[in-house]
């Protein structure tokens, strides 16, 4: 295990695998009776991203609205994956870790996929949409390999930031992070990758 000191204090630090607790929070953004934005977020009880249908939300949304009175309107919601990357305790102590985790901002119009909302790792099987999501007409998912992360840093080369780097089974090739839809097994893949 792996120590760092921060201001004099030693910390051992644990890695903590990929998905191995990972948990799933809803963010609502709603207006009261009094015209005023709020927020609020709770931790959601399901196991996988494929568990999220659209019957599902809806139905945890409205049972949310239903047993508050200060809601008038729901304005937006994002279901955020937390992916503990990193733990550490003092070394010196019997107390509980601190998990590390990715706060992320309120919902906007805008798609950002910082390089540490990256939950896949070098050897998973992911699922990942052929020339984006948007494609009218490459837009079906099918499977590949990952092989390296971002940053991706190859021999004298400045590092590639915002793609992961995947193994289709016929050749290597870079695809920007917003493209993967997720592991191979919690996604209906539209078409299975048979050269893997």
């Amino acid at each position: 295990m792996a120590k760092i000191t921060v201001d004099g204090d030693t910390l051992s630090v644990e890695v903590v695998a990929a998905d191995a607790e990972a948990r799933f929070n809803m963010f609502a953004t709603f207006q009261d009776p009094a015209g005023r934005q709020q927020h609020e977020r709770w931790e959601l009880d399901i196991e996988s991203r494929g568990d999220l249908t659209v019957e599902w939300i809806e139905q945890t949304l409205t049972d949310w609205v239903d047993g508050r009175d200060d809601v008038a309107a729901i304005q937006g919601f994002e279901i955020q994956k937390i992916d503990p990357a990193r733990r550490g305790t003092a070394a010196d102590s019997e107390s509980s870790p601190v998990e590390e985790q990715v706060t992320r901002a309120p919902p906007s119009t805008e798609t950002v996929v910082p390089e540490s909302d990256v939950s896949v790792a070098p050897g998973d099987l992911i699922a990942y949409y052929v020339d984006g999501p948007d494609s009218a007409v490459y837009g079906h998912t099918t499977e590949g390999v990952v092989e390296d992360v971002p940053p991706i840093r190859k021999q004298n080369r400045d590092p590639v930031h915002g793609k992961v780097e995947i193994k289709t089974g016929r050749d290597t090739k870079l695809i920007p992070v917003e493209w993967v839809a997720g592991p191979a097994d919690e996604v209906d893949v539209d078409h299975p990758n048979e050269d893997l």
